[in-house]
């Protein structure tokens, strides 16, 4: 499996890329506020407990999510895919000026359901890095579908934060 780019800032200068940086991090794990970023309004995404209840804040390992799956041309949800949030993790290095926050999301049941899948699902992980000026996103996902999802979702977060 490849990592995939799917994002890299031009032309930002120092500060700029470090207010962008931290914006975009705070609104990755902004779960309950990412329809306003992923480009079909009509998308609402819910942070879980593990056991099916809202949670406000921002996401933390342990943690679920919800992403209503319309079908093509409907604004109607028809169905419901889940995953958690096995982990986060976040790293700084002052001496190369660089930051980064990794998250690692698994394909998963309902939240609270006594079901469990009897193969291991598939998993996806989404990495957001900034080296001086240059911020860049990056993406290992398992499926297409997943993979559409991420791309969405990573293009609202950075081009919907201002930083002016």
């Amino acid at each position: 499996m490849e990592a995939q780019y799917i994002y890299e800032s031009n032309g930002l200068t120092l500060l700029e890329a470090r207010v962008l940086f931290r914006l975009a991090s705070r609104r990755l794990l902004d779960v309950n506020n990412w329809h306003k970023v992923y480009g079909e309004p009509s998308t609402r995404f819910s942070l879980l407990t593990k056991d099916g209840d809202p949670v406000e804040g921002p996401a933390a390992s342990g943690n679920y999510f919800n992403l209503p799956v319309s079908q093509k041309g409907s604004m109607e949800s028809n169905n419901t895919l889940y995953a958690e949030f096995e982990s986060i993790r976040r790293s700084v290095d002052k001496l190369t000026d660089e930051e980064s926050i990794s998250i690692k999301v698994r394909a998963t049941p309902k939240p609270g359901n006594a079901y469990k899948l009897q193969m291991t699902p598939p998993s996806a992980n989404f990495i957001l890095h900034r080296k001086g000026t240059v911020i860049s996103a990056f993406l290992v996902a398992f499926t297409d579908f997943t993979k559409m999802h991420w791309k969405n979702l990573t293009v609202g977060l950075m081009n919907h934060v201002s930083i002016s």
